[in-house]
C-alpha cells in the first residue's frame, strides 16, 4: 500500500503521469488555482466525480480540508474566508457521505500556536514547514485507518 499525493487539475482528474494500484490511498489536495472561478455546487458535482473516478481505479480517496486562512490577512476578504470556511465544511460532507476518509488539517495548524511559519508570506498556501506539518498529519491518521 502506498499513499499518492494528488492536486487536482482543472479537469478534476488524476494527473496522468500518477500510477495507482488498488489498495492506494489518494490524498486528495485542493489549491487555489484548482477552485478558481468555481461556485460551490461546481465544485460538489467536480469532486464527486473525482471520487467516483479515484475509486473505479480501486484506490481509496482521501480529503483533506484546506489549511487555515492566516485571518490578520484575510480580514478584508471576508468573503474569500466565507469561501473558505464553506468549501470545508462540503469536503467533510463529502467524505461523510462517501464513507471516505476525511482529514482535518485546520484544527492542528491552529492548535501548533505557529500559523505564520506553517503559511507563506500570502497567508494561504502552505509553506515547506507547512507541507512537512500536513504530511506527518496524514501520515499519523491513515495510520489509524
Amino acid at each position: 500500500m502506498k499513499t499518492i499525493d494528488i492536486r487536482l487539475d482543472k479537469d478534476f482528474r488524476i494527473p496522468s503521469d500518477v500510477q495507482v494500484e488498488g489498495n492506494d490511498y489518494a490524498i486528495i489536495r485542493l489549491t487555489s488555482d484548482t477552485m478558481s472561478g468555481l461556485g460551490l455546487r461546481e465544485l460538489r458535482k467536480a469532486l464527486a466525480e473525482a471520487i467516483s473516478g479515484i475509486e473505479a481505479e480501486g484506490v481509496t480517496p482521501v480529503l483533506l480540508s484546506l489549511p487555515p486562512l492566516e485571518l490578520r490577512r484575510w480580514l478584508d476578504g471576508c468573503n474569500a474566508y466565507l469561501w473558505h470556511e464553506a468549501v470545508n465544511m462540503e469536503l467533510c460532507r463529502l467524505a461523510w457521505q462517501n464513507g471516505i476518509p476525511f482529514i482535518d488539517i485546520t484544527t492542528p495548524m491552529l492548535g501548533e500556536g505557529k500559523l505564520r511559519k506553517l503559511l507563506k508570506e500570502d497567508g494561504l498556501q502552505l509553506s515547506r514547514e507547512g507541507e512537512s506539518f500536513v504530511n506527518s498529519l496524514i501520515d499519523k491518521e491513515l495510520a489509524l485507518i
